[in-house]
């Protein structure tokens, strides 16, 4: 009789651990359900608007803020930028996250998308509270050195009142989009994956703050070739 009960409460207990798992794997599925549909809410609402490039010598009112976050979030261009970072990532990513079928370039794709909804809108939010400046912007400088070592600083730094310090708004922002990528992805966070995601957003702004650096360097020589292989 009591190997009966026993029996009986052990099948319980694992039936109780069943259903409990079943109902939490019901409800992350539902939490990634929710999170896509906000993020295509975003992006479409967003699109409509970014198409127009802001200027990055204004002063960095409310209206300058939220025009910078829509193009450099939604715009065809960083869009575009986007699908190359994604083909870049489909080619040497983890498989395990999307296969490399058309239908995992796209799951890669919505998952970059994404998280740069997410880190932007922390950005805007927290530069908002924060008075941070995160534009990147030409040094100006004559010597190759000293533009190199701005470009570099740029990628960590933001304006406050004038002064160059730690992008906070920017760190919060990276952490938001790490969250964002493991909500999407169904997996877990590590101390490992962290810091590699981390460091795989840094690298980006590293990116862009040197191709604002030398965007019209790129564009004189990209003419140059373009006149010598025309033979013009």
């Amino acid at each position: 009789m009591a190997w009966a009960l026993q029996r009986s409460g052990l099948s319980w207990s694992v039936a109780s651990l069943s259903l409990r798992g079943n109902h939490r794997d019901r409800s992350g599925n539902r939490l990634r359900g929710r999170c896509k549909w906000v993020f295509g809410l975003l992006f479409a609402a967003g699109a409509i608007y970014a198409q127009t490039a802001p200027d990055p010598t204004a002063a960095f009112d409310w209206d300058q803020r939220w025009h910078h976050y829509l193009y450099r979030t939604y715009s065809i261009q960083r869009m575009g930028f986007l699908a190359v970072d994604t083909t870049f990532d489909y080619l040497t990513g983890d498989a395990r996250d999307c296969d490399r079928s058309a239908a995992g370039y796209g799951c890669r794709y919505g998952s970059n998308l994404g998280s740069r909804i997410v880190r932007n809108s922390i950005e805007l939010g927290a530069g908002a509270v924060l008075n941070e400046d995160t534009r990147f912007r030409p040094s100006g400088a004559k010597t190759f050195g000293a533009r190199i070592r701005f470009a570099t600083l740029q990628a960590f730094e933001a304006d406050h009142g004038g002064e160059r310090r730690f992008a906070y708004s920017r760190l919060a922002a990276t952490l938001g989009g790490v969250v964002a990528v493991s909500l999407w992805r169904g997996r877990g966070i590590s101390a490992w994956r962290l810091a590699a995601d981390i460091e795989d957003s840094y690298t980006s702004h590293l990116e862009n703050s040197f191709l604002t650096e030398f965007n019209d360097d790129l564009k004189g020589f990209g003419r140059r070739v373009w006149k010598a292989t025309l033979g013009k």
